[in-house]
C-alpha cells in the first residue's frame, strides 16, 4: 500500500512540471505571444529613439529591446499591463543614475496583481554616471496556477524615468506537456538577464508569510550582471490591499515582516499550561481518595416502631367501712353545731 502511494505521489509530481517563461517588453510572452499594453502609448520609446537623453546598451538588455519613458506630473496615470498564467512573477527594470544636468533619472512604480496592490519600488539615483541592468524591482510568489493580470503604474508629484526590460513568470504545467501548437524557445545565447536571485538585499527583501506553490528559478539568461551602487536606495513597501470589485484577491505573501512570538515564549506558555492541568488532576484525585477513605455511618434496615402500651389511671376504691366512718364524723360535727344554736331540743310537733 505504501509503495502504491509513493508511486502515485511520484507520478503526480512528474506530471506537474514547473516552467519559467519570459514576457519581453516588445516581443511579449515567449509561449503565448501576448504583449504588454502601455498607457498612454505615445511617450514610450525604444532603442530606435535617437533624440533620447538616455540610451541603454542594447547588448545588455533582454532580447535587445526595452521600453522607456520620462513621466511628467501633467501626464496623470502611466501604467503597463500584462497577463500571465502561473504561480510567481518577477519584473526587471533598467535603472539610471546621474546622466547630466536636467536629465530625469529617479524611478518609482507600484505593482498590482488581480486588482490588489502588493508593493512599490523606488530608486534614488547616485552621482555615479552609469546604468544598472537586469534589476529585480518586484516579485510575488505563492499564487494560484491560474490566469493573472499584472499592472505596473506610476502617478507622482515629481518627474520620473522608467525603463521596463522584461518579466519572468513560473508556470506549473500539470499535464507535463507544453500547450498544443506552441514550443518553448531555447535559452537565449546573447547577453541578457541574470538568473533570479534566491534572496534580495536586506533593505529590499520581501518577507513571504506563505508560499504553498513551489517556484522554479529561471536558468541563467546571461553571464553578465550589474551591481547597484552602494548609494542607491531600493524600497519594497507593503501597501494595504485595495481589491477591485471585479477581482477577488489572490493569496500572496506580505512584503513587510510581521512580528512573531519568540519560540521560548510559546514553549514556556505550553509548559505552564501542562503544569496547571496536571495540578488540577492531582487535586481531584486526592479529593476522591479522601472521600472514599472517610468512614460512613452504617445503614440500618427500615422498620416501623411498635406502638407504646396504653396508659390507664388507677383509682383507689376505699371500702364501705371507711365511707361510713367519714359520714358519721360529718353528722356528729353537724349535731354539735346545732346544739350550739339550739341548746334545748325543739318542741315536738303535735298532731291536731
Amino acid at each position: 500500500m505504501r509503495a502504491l502511494l509513493w508511486l502515485g505521489g511520484g507520478a503526480s509530481l512528474a506530471l506537474a512540471a514547473l516552467q519559467n517563461r519570459t514576457i519581453d517588453d516588445t516581443n511579449g510572452d515567449s509561449v503565448t505571444g501576448a504583449k504588454p499594453v502601455y498607457y498612454p502609448p505615445g511617450p514610450w520609446q525604444g532603442p530606435s529613439c535617437t533624440g533620447c537623453a538616455i540610451q541603454p546598451d542594447v547588448g545588455q538588455v533582454f532580447e535587445g529591446t526595452y521600453s522607456a519613458m520620462t513621466y511628467r506630473t501633467t501626464m496623470g496615470v502611466m501604467n503597463i499591463t500584462m497577463d500571465f498564467t502561473g504561480t510567481a512573477i518577477y519584473v526587471y527594470f533598467v535603472l539610471a543614475n546621474y546622466q547630466g544636468p536636467g536629465v530625469t533619472t529617479e524611478t518609482e512604480a507600484a505593482f498590482t496583481v488581480d486588482g490588489v496592490q502588493h508593493g512599490s519600488f523606488s530608486h534614488v539615483p547616485t552621482t555615479v554616471q552609469e546604468l544598472l541592468y537586469n534589476q529585480l524591482v518586484f516579485r510575488l510568489t505563492g499564487l494560484q496556477n491560474a490566469p493573472h493580470t499584472l499592472v505596473v503604474a506610476t502617478q507622482a508629484d515629481t518627474d520620473l524615468y522608467l525603463v521596463f526590460d522584461y518579466a519572468i513568470y513560473t508556470f506549473e504545467d500539470v499535464g507535463g506537456t507544453t500547450p498544443a501548437g506552441t514550443t518553448l524557445p531555447p535559452p537565449p545565447t546573447h547577453s541578457s538577464a541574470p538568473p533570479l536571485p534566491t534572496s534580495l538585499p536586506s533593505s529590499t527583501q520581501p518577507q513571504s508569510t506563505s508560499s504553498a506553490v513551489s517556484v522554479l528559478l529561471p536558468s541563467p539568461l546571461s553571464s553578465a550582471s550589474s551591481t547597484p551602487a552602494a548609494a542607491s536606495v531600493y524600497i519594497f513597501s507593503d501597501l494595504p490591499p485595495t481589491p477591485s470589485p471585479s477581482h477577488s484577491p489572490s493569496p500572496s505573501p506580505s512584503l513587510t515582516p510581521h512580528p512573531h512570538p519568540a519560540a521560548p515564549v510559546i514553549a514556556g506558555s505550553a509548559v505552564a499550561g501542562v503544569v496547571v492541568l496536571l495540578a488540577l488532576l492531582f487535586g481531584f484525585w486526592l479529593w476522591r481518595r479522601r472521600r472514599t477513605r472517610q468512614p460512613q455511618p452504617p445503614v440500618l434496615p427500615y422498620s416501623i416502631p411498635a406502638p407504646p402500651p396504653p396508659t390507664s389511671t388507677m383509682t383507689e376504691v376505699t371500702s364501705t367501712t371507711d365511707i361510713d366512718a367519714t359520714r358519721w364524723r360529718r353528722i356528729e360535727a353537724l349535731e354539735a353545731r346545732l346544739q350550739a344554736v339550739y341548746p334545748e331540743p325543739p318542741p315536738a310537733y303535735k298532731s291536731l
